[in-house]
């Protein structure tokens, strides 16, 4: 995959189909993935993240929405998450966003979302929660991203 340094200690790869939220197709206008390694939050355009908030009321998710963050009460009803990258071969590989990637639960009982949106960027930017699920390096050198999903037991000893 290729790679683009736009962003500090951020890095690129082209995508190939929407994102998604378990099977409603959310967003065919990303062209970009990015990784950024020092944020957990993964980053959603402007118009993407109401439209995440949107599919939260269709499917009837509370949340409560205050200072650029919402919260959850519950994680039952939310779905995986997919974004499509396009690897080397031209062939796509599925980038899977399990709730527990994309929330965090909060003292009080309460889950915030991780997510967070930015003005202007066709990137959806995935924090560093990613790594939980998926090992990821960077060659500099050969402008790659190297990725691969953990096995189930690798990912539980971390």
């Amino acid at each position: 995959m290729d790679i683009e340094y736009g962003l500090q200690n951020s890095y690129s790869t082209p995508v190939n189909r929407g994102l998604k939220f378990g099977n409603i197709l959310l967003s065919n206008n990303h062209q970009l993935a990015q990784f950024d390694v020092e944020s957990r939050f993964h980053i959603l355009s402007i118009n993407m993240f109401p439209s995440l908030l949107q599919t939260f009321d269709k499917q009837e998710i509370g949340y409560s929405y205050q200072n650029e963050n919402a919260f959850l009460s519950s994680i039952e009803k939310l779905k995986d998450i997919t974004l499509s990258l396009i690897a080397e071969d031209n062939s796509p590989f599925v980038v899977r966003l399990k709730s527990v990637q994309y929330t965090s639960q909060l003292p009080n009982g309460q889950y915030q979302l991780l997510f967070r949106q930015k003005i202007h960027n066709a990137a959806f930017i995935f924090g560093n929660t990613i790594f939980e699920s998926y090992s990821v390096g960077f060659n500099k050198d050969k402008q790659q991203v190297l990725i691969a999903e953990r096995s189930q037991q690798i990912s539980s000893q971390i």
